[in-house]
């Protein structure tokens, strides 16, 4: 079962939650940090910085019920930075947006640094 745990990192009596995400979920898409130019002599110039887990949004869908929802928006109303663990990693990050409409909620979760390594 693949499960996410999101808390605060300041204490708050309702700062955790574990839920599960369904499968349309994006937990695992990466991007690098590369950039493209166009050259005069009609080629291109590439350049890689790598690879950054701060560039990774996690776009999180899950059913849950209005009262895990009061607790996702109490999170996302007063908590800047917050941690998430996933199956992949323990991170640091905040919520940029969070929706919800007849049971499903919907999170983008913007990463800021892999904690676990």
């Amino acid at each position: 079962m693949n499960i996410i745990g999101i808390s605060t990192i300041i204490v708050d009596i309702n700062g955790s939650i574990i839920i599960e995400p369904k499968g349309n979920s994006s937990l695992q898409s990466a991007t690098r940090r590369v950039s493209r130019t166009k050259t005069l002599d009609g080629g291109v110039c590439i350049t890689d910085s790598g690879y950054s887990y701060g560039d990774r949004t996690l776009d999180i869908r899950t059913n849950i019920t209005k009262d895990i929802y009061d607790k996702i928006d109490n999170i996302f109303k007063n908590h800047a930075l917050l941690y998430v663990s996933t199956n992949e990693g323990f991170f640091s990050a905040a919520i940029q947006s969070l929706n919800y409409d007849s049971g499903e909620a919907i999170l983008s979760v913007l990463v800021k640094e892999r904690l676990d390594l």
